[in-house]
C-alpha cells in the first residue's frame, strides 16, 4: 500500500473527497453518516494536538511494537467495523460539530503547528507513544479508512 504524506496537498485532496460525498451516501460498514464524518476526523486530530484531554493508554507489547508499526507504516489497514471503547470514543469526540470547511481550517492549523514545532504529541490510546510523524501517518490511515467506508 502506498503511504500518503499528511501535508497541504493531502489535506486539499481529502477536503475535495469529503466535499464530493453525497449527504445521503450509505457507508459500506458501520453506522456513521457523511454529516458525522468531519467531526469524527476532527476529534482525533484535536486529540493529537493535545486539545481533547488525555486518555489512559491501554496497550500491550504487541500493540505498541508490532501493530503500531504495521498501521502507521501502511502495511496494514485499519479493519472495517473496528470497535473503539466507549471511554475513548467519548474522549475524542470534538467539543463542537465540524463540517468540511471547519475541518479544513483545523487541518491547516494542525499543519502550521507541526511546521512551527509547537505540538507535543500525546500517546495513542491503544498503540502507545506516538511522535508527530507517527500521528501524521496515522491520520492518513484513519482518513483513508473512512474514505473506503464511503467509497470516496
Amino acid at each position: 500500500m502506498s503511504a500518503p504524506q499528511f501535508d497541504h496537498d493531502y489535506v486539499a485532496e481529502s477536503m475535495d473527497r469529503l466535499s464530493a460525498l453525497p449527504p445521503d451516501a450509505q457507508p459500506e460498514w458501520g453506522k456513521m453518516t457523511p454529516a458525522e464524518l468531519p467531526s469524527h476526523l476532527a476529534g482525533l486530530v484535536l486529540y493529537s494536538m493535545g486539545r481533547n484531554g488525555s486518555i489512559q493508554v491501554r496497550s500491550n507489547w504487541v500493540q505498541r511494537n508490532v501493530l503500531k508499526h504495521l498501521l502507521i507504516g501502511g502495511l496494514l489497514r485499519i479493519p472495517k467495523n473496528i470497535k473503539v471503547s466507549a471511554p475513548v470514543a467519548e474522549r475524542i469526540a470534538p467539543p463542537k460539530k465540524y463540517d468540511v470547511e471547519s475541518l479544513h481550517a483545523l487541518l491547516e492549523e494542525y499543519l502550521g503547528l507541526i511546521l512551527a514545532d509547537e505540538i507535543t504529541p500525546p500517546p495513542h490510546p491503544v498503540l502507545g507513544p506516538f511522535s508527530v510523524d507517527d500521528w501524521a501517518s496515522f491520520h492518513c490511515r484513519h482518513f483513508e479508512h473512512h474514505f473506503r467506508q464511503f467509497g470516496v
